[in-house]
């Protein structure tokens, strides 16, 4: 029997769904929901007989989890720690499957990794508030007990392998790896997209994921003026979640000064049905990020067939094309290799890896692989 602990998250539906094909009635989930006070109520995940829905502010459990053998971790944080040391009496098998935001923040940017770019406005606008919450040992204090949870609990590591060397070079961490992903390519895009390619024609460029801080949209916009991008072309920036209002606002304000009318801020928050419309729309897509972030969207504009440009100082570039995929680096390029269209070769490449290793079907047997215990 597994244990999942996992956070109330849009993604989380459709983990169930993949771990319940595989292994029906192997697993239950643990949803961690409510960061605030108060009765919990879950955002995106759904009632089933195999979830239990835990606010650790409404401690009310009352079960004996010792028959699970394994416990699978998705995204290490402190409630799930506190979690395990409460509950967990016995000595399952450990696994953490890294989804980003749990390695970069408090892990690896308090041992010295740049996740910001120097133009970054959250950088400065925050200098004197991080350097308090510094001086005040807070991130340090809540690495350690972090830290100290991987070395002694957990025994399977798995993700991107960048992040694994990461966790590696910064905190000597050398667990077993197991082989994960969140975003099947054909989950996210269903039946009618997966025909789609994208639109040679479009003279749209769609840039990052979100309005997160570590998207780095400064370093993107000064990139594409860079690049010398003109009138004829869009550039679409989703902004509709992450962040906060002010951060936001100046990211808007720095891309109408560049571009005008045609700096395009993606506010609102769009059904994936028309979110995944974007990429068809998008003949080049940037990501600034200096962290691994949006794989899901990399996947489906790699699938899709367009011209992705990313940071050299960002794990996962290393990885993609370590993998074999075609895609460029913000840092390197030139106007002359920024406008040119990728290659059908290169398109029928990328689109070819993506069937290979981020399938549906990829998922589950990885999921057989790792997690059965049968025969």
């Amino acid at each position: 029997m597994i244990l999942h602990l996992i956070n109330d998250e849009k993604i989380v539906n459709r983990t169930i769904e993949s771990y319940e094909a595989v292994l029906n009635n192997e697993n239950v989930f643990i949803v961690f929901c409510n960061k605030g006070s108060g009765n919990f109520v879950p955002k995106f995940v759904r009632s089933r007989n195999n979830v239990i829905f835990y606010d650790e502010k409404c401690d009310r459990i009352e079960r004996d989890f010792s028959d699970f053998n394994k416990i699978f971790i998705h995204l290490l944080d402190i409630r799930k720690i506190n979690f395990v040391r409460k509950y967990i009496r016995h000595t399952p098998t450990i696994y953490w499957g890294i989804w980003g935001g749990d390695i970069y923040p408090t892990l690896l940017a308090g041992r010295g990794y740049q996740l910001f770019s120097p133009e970054n406005s959250y950088l400065k606008r925050n200098k004197i508030k991080r350097n308090l919450l510094l001086l005040l040992n807070y991130y340090k204090i809540k690495s350690r007990k972090i830290e100290k949870f991987i070395h002694e609990k957990v025994d399977y590591i798995g993700g991107d392998d960048g992040d694994i060397l990461l966790l590696k070079q910064y905190l000597g961490v050398s667990k077993k790896k197991f082989k994960s992903f969140a975003y099947p390519y054909d989950v996210i895009l269903g039946e009618k997209l997966k025909q789609c390619r994208v639109d040679e024609q479009s003279k749209c460029i769609l840039c990052g994921n979100s309005a997160s801080y570590t998207n780095n949209q400064e370093y993107v916009l000064n990139f594409l003026k860079k690049m010398g991008v003109d009138s004829s072309y869009k550039v679409k920036m989703p902004l509709s979640y992450g962040g906060d209002k002010e951060y936001i606002s100046l990211i808007i304000e720095k891309g109408k000064q560049y571009f005008g009318e045609n700096y395009i801020p993606i506010l609102d928050f769009l059904p994936l049905n028309q979110y995944n419309q974007l990429f068809i729309d998008a003949r080049i897509c940037i990501y600034g990020s200096w962290r691994q972030e949006a794989f899901g969207n990399i996947i489906i504009a790699l699938y899709l067939g367009s011209k992705i440009f990313m940071s050299k100082n960002n794990p996962l570039t290393g990885s993609l094309k370590e993998l074999g995929f075609s895609l460029f680096i913000i840092e390197e390029a030139t106007q002359e290799s920024f406008f040119e269209p990728l290659s059908e070769l290169d398109k029928e490449k990328n689109r070819e890896l993506i069937i290979d290793l981020y399938s549906l079907e990829r998922r589950q047997q990885l999921i057989m692989q790792y997690f059965s215990d049968r025969d």
